[in-house]
């Protein structure tokens, strides 16, 4: 009997239930269980090992809760007695030492200290950045606003390259955003910029959600991790781009229905509920905005409502649908 042969033998025991991991572990050198199969027993001490880690890590969230609340409350009880020197070192300080820590914990096993320093970090940097400003008597600008927003999302994009930790995008998106809008209210001069530029960055989210989404991982923490990121993203994308379209009117009453339907198929290409039910969402909304628009002086405002009942049924059959299709393909 060869090697293959033998393989074969003891993987249909295992699937018959005849013989376990735990029996195997004996003959291997290896401490590590072999992947689950059905029949299979994972050891007790892998069920604790992972039981433990899941504590830890539950620790490390509260922990940083914590953290947080006491920083705030801190402030807020003696804000008036710190001084400049305390109040620097509560914000900027705490800041800036909680952002090193998230740096140096690169541990497969530190994935979640390290986010939840970083998480500090984030919020800590920009209060304390403030604080400077204000006792230095800077008024705000947006200027310096885009110059702050563009250096805390290049010190994200730091964090990211070094820890490749999935929070750090987030982050990185956010200050961006702040910095991208800062200078679109600076340079902009027409009525509709905002608009547009909400559109163009909801594009940018869902090119970067499809980019998380080809990242792969053999982590499965590591990977739900990024798949959270990429359901944030393109919620966050389809928002801002059906959002700003549906405010443009005009002609574009028009072009947006074939954009959100381009949004359903969408849905379906990316696998994303959270597209589809915000599609569904959009034209629900749109089509009644049109109906009642364009038509409730024509037909009368009963018989709108009527076809905008046959709509919505219509519109919740096919997003149905559409969900069926996406659990089908998952």
């Amino acid at each position: 009997m060869d090697k293959t042969q033998i393989l074969q033998f003891i993987a249909s025991q295992l699937q018959a239930g005849t013989i376990t991991v735990a029996d195997l572990l004996p003959f291997t050198q290896s401490a590590v269980p072999a992947p689950s199969m059905p029949g299979t027993v994972i050891p007790e001490t892998a069920a604790a090992k992972v039981s433990s880690n899941h504590l830890i890590n539950i620790f490390y969230a509260i922990g940083g809760i914590v953290v947080i609340s006491g920083i705030v409350i801190l402030i807020a009880q003696y804000w008036s007695d710190l001084g400049y020197a305390g109040r620097v070192a509560v914000t900027l300080g705490i800041g800036g030492v909680t952002f090193i820590a998230g740096l140096l914990q690169r541990g497969p096993g530190s994935r979640i200290i390290s986010q939840v320093f970083l998480t500090l970090a984030f919020v800590l940097l920009p209060l304390g950045i403030g604080v400077v400003l204000d006792e230095a008597d800077i008024n705000p600008t947006l200027e310096l606003g885009i110059g702050i927003s563009s250096g805390l999302a290049a010190l994200y994009v730091v964090a990211w390259a070094f820890t490749r930790r999935n929070v750090t995008i987030l982050y990185t998106v956010i200050y961006a955003s702040a910095a991208y809008y800062a200078t679109v209210i600076k340079f902009a001069d027409y009525k509709d910029a905002l608009i547009w530029a909400t559109i163009v960055l909801g594009i940018s989210y869902l090119l970067l959600g499809c980019y998380v989404r080809s990242a792969t991982s053999e982590d499965s923490a590591h990977t739900k991790e990024r798949n959270s990121v990429r359901t944030l993203l393109y919620f966050f994308g389809t928002l801002a781009v059906l959002g700003g379209a549906i405010s443009l009117g005009g002609i574009w009453d028009i072009v947006l229905i074939a954009v959100i339907f381009g949004f359903f198929y969408l849905s379906v290409f990316l696998r994303s509920r959270g597209i589809l039910v915000l599609s569904g969402i959009f034209l629900i909304g749109h089509l009644i905005h049109l109906t009642t628009k364009y038509f409730a002086d024509v037909i009368g405002w009963p018989i709108a409502l009527v076809i905008c009942g046959f709509i919505i049924m219509g519109c919740g059959y096919g997003t149905y649908y559409l969900g069926k299709m996406l659990s089908n393909k998952q």
